[in-house]
């Protein structure tokens, strides 16, 4: 009983939770109320009845009415379906009516309605051709046509046929159609244009006549006649012809914009446009006029042809100077470029030979040099020394003695060698001695002691200790020690010896005997009291152990510049010299750096070393000479055994770290050019723009050459005043020594004429039967290519 009562009673609960999840419009849910009582009702009755309905009953109710509420359901959306689909059938209709437009054209002649008169409307995008002959007013309405495009055709056997085209666009919201409650409502759209139609007994018109030329060919002074060209009239500037007006329901009014600019032409009868004759380039053409006047414009096509004229590049390509056709455009919107500047005659000079090749100098030596004087006491760092660098040690300060310094002979013997030689500075303390005993003095004499210093070269001397011993009555001095005593001196030459006595200017000889003498010295500095002579590389300095220090000092060169000589090298000479190359040397100098320089010093060796032959050569091929090709020493400047030392603009003339540097910058030689002087007879005159050239061998002659094409002949020119260079052969022409010997005729000084621009007049003002001349002058126009 239990179990079924609880069945029961969560079966209706179930229910309703499904029936609002299957369910969500409010539309509905006025069923669903109901329903709910329904269920309710029978939850309550299940409740109370339990008994007397079996749980299978109560399932098939509640199954019956769940298919009821589906149904409901799918009726309700089947509903809103069909009427979506008919508010889309609507919005469709409405955009097609939207999509229509009534377009009236008014055809009038002196005011006057132009009755039975077609108008032909072809829709540019295949829609079809629509024809309606005017009506008494003069009214052709074509009535919900579609938007786009049209060709507008009037014929008539009473005026001039004439055309034109509109562009109506497509369906804009806003303009053609608005959203009213979802719905698409379409606007009214009515266009309207009003046509003056032109008589055909030409008592409307004026004439424009003239000659249209072009210069196609720029080598000549006569223009040409372009070809397959038609002038016409801008009719569209005509105001009185036509106007146009949109005449929306919606209220748009943009003055006619459905109109196509330029496109207004009349069909019969020459008027507005006329073919240029291709032979002479005369035209004449009728257009619209008023009896009190009426401003025309013309619309003067684009000009594409081939044009005859000098050049040289292309597009920044050489091509060689000739005379050739390049494809170029004309008409009023082409500024015309500047015409090539092309010789009509050339001056032809010969080459020059080849330029040489392949010089070099090289075997560099060093020369013997000295080391230098100064003392090196920057410790620890390097000292700079005349181009040398030194690194030194002292070592540590308690030198008993001086250490013997010794330095490596020099390369260079036979006395021309000199070895150089090092001391130390040193600086001394006495610190202690004892007094042992000392006699021989006179009675109650004051002994002074000092301190001697016995040297390598067998001198002393001696420096007072302001120490002093009064001798007794019998002469003799009583033992003592002296410590803790801190005596400085000073010492330049090399210590073998150091011994207390006594100062024998201001007492007795007398007798000391002197024990446990306490010294201790330390370098100063290291002194280069002869630079010697004859080194050609680094040599070796070594610092001996005298003198006992705890550290041993040191002294070396770590870097040592030097003078080099070398040779002329001609073994890589390929082509022979004519003008001579640049040479110059890169070298480093006492600061690192390395300086470039072009300047060298020639110089011979004696018996006594070396010397200058001259000063400073600058640059160094001012010192040499061509032979057979090949550089050498000029024989004419120098005696034999001339080598060369390569020097630097500052510090010590010619001194490197290292091997230097040769830069070679081999020669250019260079054709002599001219421009031709032609007078305005077509006879040469002369040269001018002269530029000589360099690198011949021999004296030349000038040629004159025509281009392609062009007249010219007869003239003879002689080039006089030749000078030739000793040092190298080479062959120099004075440049304006030049002789008219024929003048020769009919020559032109350039190819090309100068630039035209287009000329034409802009308007036109002229009255009812009035005829004017318009000549058009499409000039030089502008090279498709880029041409020079």
């Amino acid at each position: 009983m239990n179990k079924k009562y609880k069945h029961n009673y969560f079966n209706p609960i179930h229910l309703l939770s499904n029936t609002f999840k299957n369910h969500n419009t409010m539309k509905r849910n006025k069923n669903y109320f109901s329903i709910i009582g329904m269920v309710l009702a029978c939850g309550v009755l299940i409740t109370s009845c339990a008994d007397n309905f079996a749980e299978e009953e109560l399932l098939l109710r509640q199954q019956e009415r769940s298919d009821r509420i589906a149904a409901d359901e799918a009726a309700a959306e089947a509903a809103d379906e069909a009427a979506e689909e008919a508010l889309s059938a609507e919005n469709a209709a409405a955009l097609t009516a939207a999509a229509n437009v009534t377009y009236t054209i008014s055809l009038h002649s002196d005011n006057v309605p132009a009755a039975d008169v077609a108008v032909t409307l072809t829709n540019q995008n295949g829609g079809g051709t629509t024809s309606i002959v005017t009506d008494a007013n003069g009214n052709a309405a074509f009535v919900d046509i579609d938007l786009g495009g049209y060709n507008v055709s009037i014929v008539s056997n009473d005026y001039l046929d004439s055309s034109y085209l509109v562009d109506f666009g497509s369906p804009q919201d806003g303009v053609h159609y608005e959203w009213i409650n979802g719905s698409i409502v379409a606007l009214e759209q009515s266009e309207a244009s009003k046509i003056e139609l032109l008589e055909l007994n030409g008592m409307q018109t004026a004439t424009i006549t003239g000659t249209v030329e072009i210069e196609t060919d720029l080598t000549n002074d006569t223009p040409e006649v372009p070809q397959e060209v038609t002038i016409r009239a801008n009719l569209d500037n005509f105001g009185g012809l036509f106007e146009h007006t949109i005449n929306s329901a919606n209220g748009n009014n943009n003055g006619g914009d459905f109109y196509i600019f330029n496109s207004y032409s009349l069909t019969e009868g020459d008027i507005g446009s006329a073919v240029v004759d291709a032979n002479t380039g005369e035209y004449s053409m009728q257009v619209p006029a008023q009896e009190d006047g009426t401003v025309i414009d013309l619309l003067i096509p684009l000009v594409e042809a081939d044009q005859t004229l000098g050049f040289s590049s292309v597009d920044g390509q050489d091509v060689g100077v000739q005379v050739g056709t390049q494809a170029a455009v004309f008409g009023p919107d082409i500024t015309a470029t500047t015409t090539p500047t092309i010789e009509g005659v050339v001056a032809q000079f010969p080459e020059p030979e080849a330029p040489g090749r392949g010089f070099t100098v090289g075997n560099f030596t060093t020369l013997p040099r000295t080391l230098s004087t100064g003392v090196i006491d920057n410790f620890p760092l390097e000292n700079d020394l005349d181009d040398i660098q030194f690194r030194g040690n002292p070592g540590s300060d308690d030198f008993q003695l001086s250490p013997l310094i010794t330095v490596s002979d020099p390369e260079i013997t036979d006395g021309l060698g000199d070895t150089a030689e090092i001391v130390a500075n040193m600086s001394w303390a006495l610190n202690s001695f004892d007094l042992i005993s000392g006699g021989n003095f006179a009675a109650f004499e004051s002994v002074e002691f000092v301190v001697r210093v016995v040297y390598s070269d067998a001198t002393t001397e001696d420096f007072p200790t302001g120490l002093s011993r009064q001798a007794n009555n019998a002469g003799t001095l009583t033992p003592v020690s002296y410590t803790d005593i801190d005596i400085p001196f000073n010492t330049s030459k090399e210590v073998v010896g150091i011994t207390i006595t006594q100062d024998i200017a201001n007492s007795q000889a007398g007798v000391l005997n002197v024990n446990n003498i306490g010294i201790n010295g330390s370098i100063t500095g290291f002194e280069l009291t002869n630079a010697g002579h004859g080194y050609t590389s680094v040599p070796t300095i070594t610092v001996g152990n005298q003198g006992s220090p705890t550290t041993r000092p040191s002294l070396e060169i770590s870097e040592m510049a030097f003078q080099y000589t070398f040779d002329l090298d001609n073994s890589g000479v390929t082509q022979g010299y004519v003008v001579l190359p640049d040479v110059s040397f890169e070298l480093e100098n006492a600061i690192g750096a390395f300086n470039e320089s072009t300047s060298v010093t020639l110089v011979t060796l004696d018996a006594d070393g070396f010397q200058d032959l001259s000063a400073p050569q600058d640059p160094l091929t001012d010192g040499l000479m061509v032979s057979n090709g090949d550089l050498v020493f000029n024989d004419d400047l120098f005696s034999a055994n001339v080598f060369a030392i390569a020097t630097v603009d500052k510090g010590l003339t010619g001194y490197s770290y290292s091997e230097p540097n040769v830069i070679i910058v081999e020669p250019i030689h260079e054709q002599t050019t001219a421009d031709v002087d032609v007078n305005n007879d077509g006879e040469i005159t002369g040269l001018f723009n002269i530029i000589v050239g360099s690198g011949y061998t021999s004296e030349y002659d000038v040629t004159l050459v025509t281009q392609n094409g062009l007249p010219g002949a007869g003239a003879v020119l002689d080039l006089i005043n030749f000078a030739t260079t000793s040092e190298t052969g080479e062959v120099t022409w004075g440049g304006n020594d030049v002789i008219v010997v024929e003048s020769g005729s009919g020559y032109t000084e350039d190819v090309n004429i100068s630039r035209e621009f287009f000329s034409a007049p802009t308007f036109i003002s002229l009255k009812n039967g009035e005829t004017k001349i318009v000549n058009i002058n499409y000039g030089t126009g502008d090279t498709v290519s880029d041409v020079d």
